[in-house]
C-alpha cells in the first residue's frame, strides 16, 4: 500500500542504497529538508555500537524503497561534535551547524561536502538553536533576504 500522512509501512531498500533502511543500529541526530515534498532529505546519525561513527545521510524515497547515500564525518571534522544543525530552506544544497560557539555552512550538493567558517559577531553566551528562515517579495527578488537565526539564552536585568 502507498504511504500518506495517515499510513505508516515498511521501506524497502532501493538498489545501490549503501545503508540499509531498517535495521542498521544508528541513532538519529537530525532530520531535515527544505521542505516536505522534496526529493533528497538529510539526517544526521551515529552509529550505536561505534560512537566514532556519524554520517550525514542523504535519503531519497523511491517508490516504496529508500535509497541512502552518506558522508562520513571524521572525528576531526567541525560537524563531528555538533548538536545544532538546519537546512537552508531557499537552497537544499546548504546545511548550517553549530560547534563551539562557531557557526559551519556545509554543502551537500556532493560527497564529501564541504565545511566553511561563517564570520558572525555572535554575543556572550552559549547557542542553543539554530535555524534558516527565508524571506522574499513577491516579483522583487532584491528585497529578498535569507535569515540564520541563533538562541542564545541572555539574562534581563531590571
Amino acid at each position: 500500500p502507498a504511504g500518506n500522512s495517515t499510513v505508516l509501512m515498511t521501506l524497502l531498500d532501493a538498489k545501490g542504497s549503501k545503508l540499509s533502511a531498517n535495521y542498521n543500529s544508528m541513532d538519529l541526530l537530525w532530520a531535515g529538508s527544505k521542505g516536505l515534498y522534496d526529493a533528497v532529505h538529510y539526517a544526521v546519525v551515529q552509529d550505536k555500537n561505534d560512537k566514532n561513527r556519524k554520517l550525514i545521510l542523504y535519503l531519497t524515497y523511491i517508490g516504496n524503497s529508500l535509497d541512502i547515500q552518506y558522508d562520513s564525518l571524521s572525528i576531526d571534522d567541525p560537524a563531528f561534535n555538533s548538536c545544532l544543525f538546519t537546512m537552508n530552506h531557499a537552497s537544499p544544497k546548504i546545511l548550517y551547524f553549530v560547534t563551539d560557539r562557531e557557526v559551519y555552512a556545509r554543502t551537500v550538493a556532493a560527497i564529501p561536502g564541504v565545511n566553511s567558517c561563517l564570520k558572525l559577531n555572535i554575543p556572550d553566551g552559549d547557542i542553543t538553536f539554530i535555524k534558516h528562515m527565508p524571506y522574499s517579495v513577491y516579483g522583487k527578488p532584491e528585497e529578498s533576504f535569507d535569515y540564520l537565526f541563533l538562541g542564545i539564552p541572555t539574562s534581563i536585568e531590571n
